[in-house]
């Protein structure tokens, strides 16, 4: 059923209904073997060998480093502001599994639940007036599947003729201040490479951004041994994604790896982590190579940064304290011990621009 004209609909409105008039009546066929039946809902898409598959990558330089982003565009009217907005060149959204709605949907954790769907969030970007290049940062190991093939099949041919580029990023590996990861690098990285006509690998380290700490020799060199073992420190369109301010703490790793390979450096800034003065974005890009530099950050005046970065070391100092007290507590044997692990918990509880 086609939906009436409205003349006041809103852009990811029209999208969606341009969407409505396609011809889903071809009869899908049994999803691969090796597809999870979560992966083959979601693609439900429809799993045959994907249509742009005749594509080729070409492997040429990510689009310009000086993107101007809106950061985690997670519902319909961020969306909508997003792709209204001409100084906004790219968007930066989450991406989870929701197991109340069945879908995956654009939510950063610990929300797991959104109005906007991965399906009505491509919509709208591939129709929309305005052409907005898109980094997809996965928070879950399940959703990259369903996801690359619903890319592939239904949107690569669209995004390519409009000449907007796709970042798949995800946290991969335990970096500094963290002691889990959800993927499996490896995993991720061949889901992706299979689907790379319209799109780049951008690469990560789970972080706690509260404590202050940098890119250590052995973070970088466990990311490289994950480029070396799938042959991509040749590529020029991979991203290595880091933190800008735990970056610019110790830049000498990050450099060296960049002398090693082809790809771009993307520095970010979590959601929650106060905004980066313009002064240490400038110097980011004294100490990196300004030409594979490319920068999802929010900025701010010097003075507020300033602000900031007194409220985050204050943060910093909580934190600590919290560390030391539960460590001293757990040696001691008392009946308060016990009754106070909650407030130390909450102590150590990672803030939110953690990812």
């Amino acid at each position: 059923m086609q939906p009436d004209a409205a003349p006041s609909r809103s852009p990811l409105a029209k999208a969606t209904a341009a969407r409505h008039q396609r011809d889903w009546s071809q009869k899908k066929p049994q999803a691969p073997r090796n597809m999870s039946p979560m992966a083959a809902r979601v693609v439900g898409l429809d799993t045959r060998s994907p249509r742009s598959s005749s594509v080729s990558p070409k492997p040429t330089r990510l689009v310009s480093s000086r993107q101007r982003w809106a950061h985690s565009v997670c519902s319909k009217s961020e969306l909508e502001a997003a792709l209204q907005d001409d100084s906004i060149t790219a968007i930066e959204t989450d991406l989870i599994w929701s197991t109340t709605q069945s879908a995956v949907v654009h939510a950063h954790p610990p929300q797991t639940e959104s109005d906007l769907p991965f399906d009505a969030f491509m919509d709208a970007v591939t129709t929309s007036p305005q052409r907005k290049h898109i980094k997809l940062d996965f928070k879950s190991q399940d959703v990259v599947q369903p996801v690359v093939w619903g890319l592939e099949k239904y949107y690569a041919r669209a995004l390519q003729a409009r000449g907007q580029h796709v970042w798949l990023n995800a946290d991969v590996l335990i970096g500094p201040g963290s002691s889990s990861c959800n993927f499996d690098a490896d995993a991720f990285v061949q889901s992706c490479m299979r689907h790379r006509a319209f799109s780049s690998l951008s690469l990560g380290w789970t972080v706690d951004v509260g404590l202050g700490h940098s890119y250590s020799v052995d973070h970088v060199a466990a990311l490289r041994s994950l480029l070396q073992r799938h042959k991509l420190l040749g590529d020029p369109r991979l991203a290595i994604s880091a933190n800008l301010r735990m970056a610019l703490r110790n830049s000498e790793p990050l450099r060296r790896l960049l002398d090693e390979c082809r790809g771009e450096l993307l520095l970010w800034t979590g959601v929650g982590e106060p905004p980066v003065s313009e002064q240490l974005v400038e110097r980011a890009r004294r100490v990196f190579p300004a030409d594979r530099l490319a920068l999802d950050v929010s900025s701010t005046t010097a003075g507020d940064a300033m602000a900031q970065e007194v409220a985050l070391s204050i943060y910093r100092a909580w934190r600590r304290a919290g560390d030391l007290v539960k460590r001293t507590t757990s040696t001691t044997s008392t009946p308060d011990a016990d009754a106070d692990d909650d407030f130390y918990d909450r102590a150590r509880r990672r803030p939110t621009c953690c990812r």
